[in-house]
């Protein structure tokens, strides 16, 4: 069991009831950049960069007082690194598993800052766009030149739908939801629609070209 803990990737850390370091793993050891005997009979927060001495002592602290296993989510600025820790009530302490989490916080990053460009991009467009729920039959979402466009806040477009927006029939006569229904399909099975439609803002029919992709 020891030389399976020794061998594990995750660093394990076992402290008693003082907050003392009684028993770490080589990745734990490596975490710290320390030696075992450096590390051994001292609180883990007398070792770690500032910036996270705080939430260490007190979720250690908490969980060695009888409270539930928590986690702490920290950054080492010196390494650029992430890391995350479950604490856990032990009868004689507690022990952490700490685990990197660089690349994943580093993907959560870079999705925060896709969505913000998309974000951008949609709200500044001078087009009209509208995100479509086909599950809901609702918007999702609308920019500035669509709550021109229909002449609704965005509020209230997110609470309608196409078929909220369009008049019963279009000009050649057929049932602008059942159009709908099959434009959403072809979509769905090709990934793109190009289309003429007729919709209806507020007192008036206007004639559009809608694209999406």
């Amino acid at each position: 069991m020891d030389d399976l803990i020794e061998r594990l990737d995750e660093s394990i850390t076992v402290y008693d009831r003082d907050a003392r370091v009684v028993f770490l793993n080589r990745a734990a050891s490596r975490a710290l950049r320390m030696p075992a005997e450096k590390v051994l009979g001292r609180r883990v927060w007398e070792l770690v960069e500032s910036p996270v001495r705080t939430p260490f002592r007190d979720a250690i602290e908490a969980v060695i007082a009888g409270g539930p296993k928590c986690t702490v989510t920290y950054r080492v600025p010196t390494l650029d690194r992430w890391f995350e820790v479950d604490i856990y009530p032990h009868p004689e302490g507690a022990i952490a598993v700490a685990r990197d989490i660089t690349e994943r916080q580093t993907a959560q990053e870079r999705l925060r800052e896709s969505e913000a460009r998309f974000r951008a991009m949609v709200e500044f467009a001078p087009e009209a766009i509208l995100i479509f729920d086909s599950g809901t039959g609702r918007f999702t979402d609308a920019n500035a030149e669509a709550e021109k466009l229909f002449g609704h806040t965005r509020a209230e477009l997110l609470l309608i739908g196409p078929a909220e927006v369009s008049p019963a029939r279009q000009p050649d006569g057929s049932s602008s939801v059942e159009l709908l229904a099959g434009i959403v399909q072809g979509f769905l099975d090709t990934g793109s629609a190009d289309l003429e439609w007729t919709l209806r803002s507020r007192g008036t029919r206007r004639s559009r070209r809608a694209s999406s992709a």
